[in-house]
């Protein structure tokens, strides 16, 4: 299956008319010690009355094979966050603006049937890099 470029993206029709979408998710990294469990949780809330500016957690994410979760290099400050967060190689930096699955069941016309069997299964997240 050919990607399709933004020109042919923008004007194609998706094959269903909402999906699951979640507000948060938690995941147990691996921790540096074998007696450790860790637990942490990633937050992407819209705007609400209580939270105007909703909330968009920000995500270290391996994105290559070459990325170490221990192999720390170089420092990155990020002050509209207040943060100083250690860069790591083979990662980048982003807020998760969007947790949410894809369907199980598709829209055809006339018909429904079940989705590729290439789509993912498990939730996928939107991410606004940093630059």
């Amino acid at each position: 299956m050919q990607p399709l470029s933004s020109r042919q993206l923008e004007s194609s029709l998706l094959p269903f008319h909402n999906i699951d979408v979640y507000t948060m998710f938690r995941f147990h990294p691996e921790g540096l010690h074998d007696d450790s469990h860790e637990q942490d949780i990633v937050k992407a809330l819209p705007s609400s009355s209580s939270l105007p500016e909703g909330r968009f957690d920000t995500v270290i994410v391996m994105d290559t094979d070459e990325a170490e979760a221990t192999g720390l290099e170089g420092l990155i400050f990020l002050f509209d966050l207040l943060l100083f967060l250690k860069f790591i190689s083979g990662t980048r930096v982003g807020h998760v603006k969007i947790i949410f699955s894809l369907p199980k069941i598709i829209q055809r016309p006339g018909f429904q049937e079940p989705a590729p069997k290439e789509w993912p299964t498990q939730p996928l997240a939107y991410i606004e890099w940093y630059t």
